[in-house]
Order: structure tokens, then sequence, then C-alpha cells
């Protein structure tokens, strides 16, 4: 408690740049705005033990516990309740922001008789009210609520203004595997005051926007007309809003860390009839998502084809600005109207798959000692567009060296499932560094392979790039694939198995090293869900990948 004051002075700041004090003209019944909450006492000394285990540096669980039993002189925090919530809340009157720390407690007196061998001088109690007194004269108040609650302020008529019931609201309960929460009660905050609050953020936006020194005209242009568009979506989201959350915890049933971010829509809005849609996401493209993968993500976005207008002038000014650089020193006149013709084909196709509403994607690249084979695959809105794109390509390729080109590109080298399969061969050179390695990843000849079908196209690099792809493709004939809108995942293990085989010296002796700890829980996963209404950003963080995180920073640490 003793540095409640900062954290309240600090949370009263956030509370007024969040909403932007003034603009109310009534005062309203107080509502939490802004709730930041620690599941427990228990839960925080739990989930710190835990963490230490996973990062084996066990004396994080029972470095915070000494410390306090150090400070109490073996009392610990007697009177606390350690299996409920500890909850901070900034709350308003549409005129004021007031902040109060509520404390869960089975005795008050009890835990104020821990703390006041702490302070500079004794507690006083008159009519149920504690006054307790810090450095450099700054006061705390701290009254009961009821036999299990008490709360603390920084002015004693502060008070008044606390209920005597904690609102649902601000102890709010945080998910299982959550450790500590924040939340921001978007719905608590005025429209009048969101409206004035996103004037306020477009109008900082226009001071900001001038040309940076060496910046190009078509530079500037595409720049200031993606930082307006971000403001006014910001702004745009505040009536949608509900609610937000952030959480950081550790599940204990995956062993990892996990940070979490949950949106909460306005009901009725585009923003809940999108995140409703969020959640039936399939994707075409689930065959390129090979489970062994040491690095994996996709991407699946629907939106209103007719929305195309939104962004239709950034793809052209995108268009323009192409089209208008100038020939490289190097380049022949043929050269440059050459890459001018692709350049605007390629924006054509753009433009057309960005006009039909479905954004999609995927890609994974397998990952062992003797192997490396990178796979994507996209929707593209007019597959044949491609193809003939490549077909030109390879046809003025031709024309400059055309017995290169016969002897290692392949054009409909094979046909999988309507999908066309381009091939070209890649000699590795005699000459480069690390030859020996780079042959056993990706072989003599690395395979480059171009997949057009009526509306994909996909891409394999590396060994058996081919035979990788073809069997992609078949997973995908097979129907689409049930996925979250946006995922990533990266496997530690088969990286560092590379590094042990082809890393330097030092490279090799650590990877060897971490390799012999390796529990198999090696994965760093990134997503974002829709679920029960909501929309959520998870990251979720492995044992094994927190041991290599927490041994780089200590030895990086030791380094200085």
């Amino acid at each position: 408690m003793p540095k409640y004051c900062q954290i309240a002075k600090w949370t009263s700041l956030m509370g007024m740049v969040l909403l932007g004090v003034g603009g109310w003209v009534q005062a309203e019944p107080q509502k939490p705005v802004l709730v930041v909450s620690v599941a427990s006492y228990q839960k925080l000394m739990d989930d710190l033990a835990m963490l230490g285990k996973l990062v084996d540096r066990p004396e994080i669980g029972t470095a915070l516990e000494g410390m306090l039993s150090l400070a109490t002189g073996g009392k610990g925090l007697a009177g606390l309740d350690k299996n409920r919530p500890l909850c901070l809340v900034l709350q308003t009157d549409g005129q004021r922001f007031t902040p109060y720390l509520a404390i869960p407690v089975t005795q008050l007196e009890k835990l104020l008789g821990v703390v006041e061998p702490l302070l500079p001088q004794p507690i006083v109690k008159k009519d149920g009210l504690y006054e307790l007194s810090l450095e450099g004269q700054r006061k705390l108040y701290v009254q009961a609520k009821g036999q299990n609650w008490a709360v603390c302020v920084e002015k004693a008529e502060a008070l008044a203004t606390v209920p005597d019931q904690i609102p649902e609201e601000a102890q709010q309960k945080l998910p299982a595997h959550w450790t500590v929460g924040v939340s921001v009660l978007a719905k608590n905050i005025a429209p009048d005051q969101r409206r004035q609050w996103a004037e306020r953020l477009r109008q900082q936006t226009q001071r900001e926007l001038t040309p940076r020194p060496g910046e190009s005209e078509e530079d500037f242009k595409v720049r200031k007309w993606l930082t307006e568009w971000l403001a006014d979506w910001a702004a745009s989201l505040l009536d949608q809003i509900e609610q937000v959350q952030l959480g950081l915890g550790v599940d204990k049933q995956t062993e990892s860390l996990i940070v979490e971010m949950a949106l909460q829509p306005s009901s009725g809005s585009a923003l809940a009839e999108a995140v409703q849609k969020a959640g039936e996401t399939k994707t075409a493209f689930g065959g390129v998502l090979a489970p062994e993968a040491a690095l994996a993500a996709h991407a699946v976005l629907r939106y209103p084809a007719g929305e195309f207008h939104q962004i239709a002038p950034l793809v052209e000014m995108l268009k323009v600005r192409a089209l208008q650089q100038r020939p490289r020193p190097d380049q022949t006149p043929e050269q440059a109207r050459i890459q001018r013709e692709f350049a605007a084909a390629m924006f054509d196709l753009a433009e057309k798959t960005l006009k039909s509403g479905r954004l999609e994607g995927a890609f994974s690249v397998l990952l062992q000692p003797d192997r490396f084979t990178l796979l994507a695959g996209a929707y593209v809105a007019d597959g044949p567009a491609v193809e003939k794109l490549l077909n030109h390509a390879v046809a003025e390729a031709r024309k400059v060296r055309p017995g290169e080109v016969d002897r290692y590109v392949k054009l409909r080298a094979e046909q999988v499932q309507g999908v066309h399969l381009h091939v070209v061969r890649i000699p590795i050179p005699v000459e480069v560094e690390r030859r020996d390695a780079l042959v056993r990843l990706v072989g003599a000849e690395a395979e480059l392979v171009i997949g057009t079908g009526p509306e994909a196209m996909y891409l394999a690099l590396g060994k058996d790039a081919q035979g990788a792809l073809r069997m992609a493709i078949q997973t995908d004939a097979q129907g689409p694939q049930q996925v979250a809108p946006l995922g990533a995942r990266l496997a530690i293990q088969p990286v560092l198995a590379v590094l042990a085989e082809h890393g330097d010296q030092t490279q090799q002796q650590k990877a060897r090293q971490v390799l012999e700890k390796i529990s198999g829980k090696d994965q760093l996963r990134l997503a974002v869900e829709s679920a029960e209404g909501r929309l959520r950003f998870r990251i979720e963080i492995q044992r094994d990948v927190l041991a290599v995180m927490t041994q780089t920073v200590l030895t990086a640490s030791a380094q200085r």
C-alpha cells in the first residue's frame, strides 16, 4: 500500500488520456471505466512459482514471499483474503475521476497491524476511518466496506463516491489462466465524450502530417492517406466497443505463459457482425499448414465486396508510384518497359482480388538438418492471369538466355487437382559460401515451383518442393478447413537442430546444450480468434521458448 499513491496518480492520468477530461455538462452516477485486477494473492504466488519452474529459475517463486516475510517480521500479509481478487478501480461521474483500491480482507485490523511498522507514523483511527501517513507528508485513507472488503483512497472525501458494495464489473472475474487483468469499460464512457476524443484524434493526426526531409511527393501522399485512414478507423471503433480486456497469466495445463486481449463489441454494431462472421472462418489452403512445420502462418479475411472503394485511392496511388519509378542506370529502355508492364499487371490482379471481398493465404516452412522446404498458397481472383504473366516472364527471359531457360524451366510440368505446376530448378553455385550445408538443406538444384489454379496461386521452394506442394494441393482438394481468422506458430526445436548441425562452433555448442533440455513444448503461438461474441488476440509461449528467452536475457545482461 505505500506505493498506492503513485499507482493512483498514474491511473488517474491514464483515465484522463483515455477519456479526454472535460466536455460533460451534467454529473452522472459513478461508473468504473478502468479496472486493474490481480486474480488473488495465492494465484499470483502459485503462478510465479510455476513460471520459475518453467524457466528453470525456481527462486522466482519464493523471492516475493521471502521479501514480504522479511519486511513484516515473519507475519506475511495476515488479514488479507488470499483467495479473492485485488482490484484498482478508476470510476467517473462524467466530470471527475476517482481511483480506489479494493482489498479483500478477512480481518482489516490484522492487515493494518502488519502494515503499521512499515510506516513513518502510527495509523490514526477515527470513526471507522484509518489514516496512514506516508513519506513526504502524503496520506492514504482506508475504510471497511462490509466484512469482506476494504477500500483505500488518496483523499478522505473520495470515500463518499465509493459504493457500499464493490460493483461486479469492478471485481472482474478473470479467466482461469489469467493472473493479472486490465479492463477498459468503454460502455461507461459518455457518447458525447467519445465523439470529442475521436475528433481530437483526427485533429492531432492532421497537425502531425507534414512532409519529412527527403520524402518524395508520392511517398508523402501514400503515408498521409494511410495515417488518416487509420485515424478514422480507430475513431469509428470508439462507438462500437463495449469492453477491452488485457490479461497475463500461466496456463499450467500447456505449461505456457499466456498474453491475451479480448474485445467485446457493442451489440448490433458492424464490428459485432464482423466478429460473429469471424467465428465461422474456413481456409482453402489448410494443406499448406503442415503440422510438423517449424514456422507456419495463415490469414483469412472476408468483407463486403463493395467496401473496396474505401481503399481504392491507396491502390491507385501505389500503382502510379510504381509506374513512375525511374529506370535503374543498368536497365535498357526495353527492360524498363517490361518492368512497367509487369507492375501494371500485378496491380490489376491485386485490385481484382481486393474487389472480391476475400483475402486469404497461408505458408509454412519445413525444416530439418537435411531439409528446407517453403510452402505457400493464396487466393487470387484471376488465376489464369497469373499463368499468363508467368508465361510472359519466361518468354522475355528466353530472349536473353534461351539455353538456361530451356534447361532449368518447365512450364506446366504437372497438373494436380486442376492446378498447373511450373518448375524452375536453381543450381547452387560452386563458389557460394557454406555450399555443403546449403546443398544438404535444399539439394544441389533447389526446386522453385509455382502453382496456378482458377482462383489460387501456390509457391514452393527447396528440397522436394514439387512433391510437397503436390501433397498440399491434394489435401486442399478435400475441402476447406476450420481455422482462426489469423494464426502463426514457431517451433524452436527444428531451428536449434539446424543450428546444431550447420551453425558456427559457438552456435553448435549452445544449440546442443539447449536441445538436451528440450521437453517437447517448444512452440510460440499467435492467434486471433472469435468466440462467444468476442474477438480474442492470444500469444502462447511454451516452456522451452521461455527457457531460451530467459537464458538469452541473462547471457546478454552478464556480457554488459
